[in-house]
């Protein structure tokens, strides 16, 4: 059995820490790529990146059904094994009241793909929200200090 951890699956850290080391620079690559540095570019650029950052969010979350009708959160560790849907579902922390929800999480399917032939398998962190929209899970962004084991500079 080969095994395969994504890169931030047990790493500590937040998305904002991780978004805003590097978001400085992505920001001035847009805005060059963008053309003339002019105000109005400036803003097109924002508003892009701004969708850009709603898209991703959108792209990494799994809709769940109802599981709790307070607002509350958890993480969990997802183990996927050459399936969409996950092998395992781990309760890290958060509220107690969601440590079900692994059940349900073992029935979804995720955004997640693997070669044709392979005996890997994926870790990956997500946290479960529940709402007055109802609950979803969405998995975390990599986070690049976590491939090479020492912390990624900030600038």
């Amino acid at each position: 059995m080969v095994w395969f951890i994504v890169p931030g699956a047990y790493t500590s850290g937040s998305i904002h820490t991780l978004m805003s080391a590097h978001l400085p620079d992505s920001r001035a690559r847009l805005t060059k790529l963008a053309g003339d540095p002019g105000v109005a570019d400036k803003s097109a650029a924002e508003k892009d990146l701004a969708q850009a950052q709603v898209e991703l969010v959108q792209a990494r979350t799994v809709k769940l059904g109802p599981i709790s009708s307070k607002p509350v959160s958890a993480r969990f560790n997802l183990v996927f094994d050459s399936s969409p849907r996950p092998e395992r579902a781990e309760f890290v922390d958060g509220d107690e009241t969601l440590r079900s929800a692994g059940d349900q999480l073992r029935e979804k399917d995720f955004p997640v793909r693997f070669p044709d032939v392979s005996s890997v398998k994926i870790v990956r962190r997500g946290v479960v929200s529940c709402g007055g929209s109802g609950c979803s899970i969405e998995l975390l962004p990599i986070e690049p200090e976590a491939a090479s084991g020492t912390p990624t500079p900030k600038r």
